[in-house]
């Protein structure tokens, strides 16, 4: 049996086994680039990229993450607050399963996080 891995979503439905994990799915990272790249505006997509990843990391363990004054893009700043299921509903519903986002796969995707915490390599 092949280990789990993250698939480019290249078209809806994926296929059987796989579980679509993009930002408007159950699954998605809602740390969008357009945030995270006004907070940081000096960085690429790439560095914008590992810095999701880092917070979705924390979002995911923890189940919720908060800045107290976020910029948003567009300029407002202001709280915000993400919350996220469970490790363990992470871990029952997408252990086993290829996950598919839209990300191209030599870019940091939310979905290796998830994939980590599904098949246990991350508490």
């Amino acid at each position: 049996m092949n280990a789990p891995k993250r698939v480019e979503c290249e078209s809806l439905p994926t296929p059987d086994g796989t579980v679509y994990v993009s930002q408007d799915s159950k699954w998605g990272c809602p740390i969008t680039f357009s945030d995270v790249g006004a907070q940081y505006p000096s960085l690429d997509m790439a560095q914008v990229g590992n810095l999701i990843n880092q917070d979705f990391r924390v979002l995911a363990r923890k189940g919720r993450l908060s800045f107290p004054n976020w910029r948003f893009l567009g300029g407002r700043r202001g709280p915000v607050t993400w919350t996220y299921p469970s490790l363990a509903e992470i871990r029952a519903e997408l252990a086993g399963k290829d996950l598919a986002c839209w990300c191209p796969i030599d870019e940091p995707c939310h979905a290796d996080v998830l994939l980590e915490i599904a098949n246990g390599k991350m508490s």
